[in-house]
């Protein structure tokens, strides 16, 4: 978690150096346009790699319709 939380610093903290850049030397719409891209794409690992995980803790399976807990022992 540790690693992961410094690494998602580390990106932000190279994102806004480069929205600052591009917003300085370029115009505002290829800023605001790597704002929304840089904002969306991080949403979009953390869910992949949760969905991820879970599947493959077993949590999350496919064995929905197994009913074999019902029987007895």
């Amino acid at each position: 978690m540790c690693i992961a939380h410094g690494s998602f610093e580390g990106f932000w903290w190279l994102a806004n150096i480069t929205i600052t850049f591009l917003l300085r030397r370029f115009s505002i719409s290829i800023a605001t346009t790597l704002r929304t891209v840089m904002t969306i794409l991080p949403l979009v690992a953390i869910t992949s790699f949760l969905r991820l995980s879970l599947r493959s803790s077993g949590d999350y399976s496919d064995d929905r319709n197994d009913i074999s807990f019902l029987r007895p022992q």
